[in-house]
């Protein structure tokens, strides 16, 4: 089954072909675009760079956000434990020289009585791309701004007893899936990119049963 790319509008500005429209969604098979992520008040959402800007450090990727109120909050597989980031006028605080390449996943926090929307914008990642996990506790994201079940679509190389936990930015609770033998357990397979906050930017934990691995991906706009 073939996922079509989401992008908003702004890949008019790249050659390209317009796929279909649906209502103010564009479904466009140019290479440039940007997405949208919604992040609730006083609330978070679990993201990753969806597109590439060549130097994907924050100032790049998130240099817009609000200042003071927007934090990131990147995960440590090695020691559990997350480093803190927050917008101010100058820049991200600590972030110099810190990549979130597409593949990477972060939390977004939203300190504000209001809800925000911050924008990606950049170039779709093309060809054959690796985004290597450790054992135990990650955070992952497609390398690609694209939507479905999260091994049959999207080609995480999930194996027996491999779990994925899917975060609900309207709840803040998690579902947690396992990968079986005969497939995922419940027969319920993650769906991600689909939610209404962070959309085909959404990130997930991965828990690693089996050992590192690398999760390959070929992709190619025609």
């Amino acid at each position: 089954m073939r996922t079509k790319t989401l992008f908003l509008a702004a890949a008019a500005l790249a050659a390209g072909v317009v796929a279909s429209v649906a209502q103010s969604n564009v479904y466009s098979l140019n290479v440039v675009g940007y997405v949208n992520v919604t992040v609730p008040a006083n609330g978070f959402v679990l993201v990753g760079n969806p597109l590439d800007t060549g130097s994907n450090v924050l100032d790049n990727i998130l240099g817009t956000a609000p200042n003071n109120t927007t934090k990131i909050f990147g995960f440590d597989p090695g020691t559990g434990a997350y480093t803190a980031y927050t917008k101010r006028s100058a820049g991200w605080s600590g972030a110099a020289g810190v990549n979130f390449n597409p593949g990477a996943g972060f939390f977004i926090q939203n300190s504000a009585a209001t809800a925000i929307t911050l924008t990606f914008v950049g170039q779709v990642m093309q060809g054959t791309n690796m985004n290597a996990y450790p054992s135990g506790f990650s955070i992952l994201s497609s390398q690609v701004p694209q939507a479905g079940l999260v091994q049959t679509d999207l080609g995480l190389p999930a194996q027996n007893n491999d779990q994925v936990y899917q975060f609900n930015p309207a709840t803040g609770a998690y579902t947690a899936f396992t990968r079986r033998a005969a497939g995922w357990g419940g027969g319920a397979e993650p769906m991600i990119g689909t939610n209404a906050q962070s959309g085909v930017a959404e990130a997930f934990f991965f828990n690693s049963k089996n050992g590192a691995g690398t999760w390959t991906r070929v992709f190619n706009v025609q």
